[in-house]
C-alpha cells in the first residue's frame, strides 16, 4: 500500500472486493481501478492510453481529475497532456467536465502515483483520521482487499 498525494493505492488480487469494501468506510470519495506510475508524465499518458482503450468507445464522454502532492507538474498540465493523449487513441470521444461517462482519476507526487478509472463513488462524509479524505486506486495484484481494509 502507498500513497499519492491524497490517494491510497492498493493493490491486490480481486479489485471488485476491494472496491465493494472500500466504497463504505467513511472519508472514502471514490474508488477507481488501475496503473501505479513511476516515470512521470510519460507513465501517466501510457496508463491514461491503456484504460482509455479498455473502457472508452466512439462517441464516448469522458473527464480527467488530478491531484497533486508536491510536484513540478501541475494539475492542470497532467489533465491536459493525459485529455490529450485519451482524445488522440480513442476516436470520437469527447470531454464532458459536468456528465461523463467515464471519470478518470490521477494521483501524483513528483514523478510517482496512480492513474485509474473511477468505478464506484464512495460514501465521502468525515474520514475517520484528523487527514483529509482518503481515496484508492487498486490494482488486480494480491493482498489489495487486506491492505486497503
Amino acid at each position: 500500500m502507498k500513497t499519492a498525494g491524497v490517494s491510497l493505492v492498493c493493490s491486490g488480487a480481486d479489485p471488485a472486493v476491494v472496491s465493494r469494501t472500500i466504497a463504505n468506510l467513511p472519508g472514502v470519495g471514490w474508488v477507481a481501478l488501475g496503473y501505479e506510475v513511476s516515470n512521470g508524465l510519460q507513465g501517466f499518458t501510457e496508463a491514461a492510453s491503456m484504460l482509455a482503450r479498455r473502457y472508452l468507445s466512439p462517441g464516448t464522454t469522458f473527464a480527467v481529475s488530478a491531484a497533486a502532492a508536491t510536484s513540478n507538474q501541475s494539475e492542470g498540465d497532467m489533465i491536459l497532456a493525459v485529455s490529450s493523449t485519451i482524445l488522440s487513441r480513442v476516436r470520437g470521444t469527447h470531454v464532458h467536465e459536468t456528465k461523463p461517462k467515464v471519470r478518470f482519476r490521477i494521483s501524483f507526487s513528483g514523478s510517482v502515483g496512480a492513474c485509474g478509472v473511477q468505478i464506484r463513488q464512495g460514501v465521502g462524509g468525515v474520514p475517520t483520521s484528523r487527514r483529509r479524505i482518503a481515496h484508492c486506486l487498486a490494482s488486480g495484484g494480491r493482498h489489495s482487499s487486506v491492505a486497503a481494509w
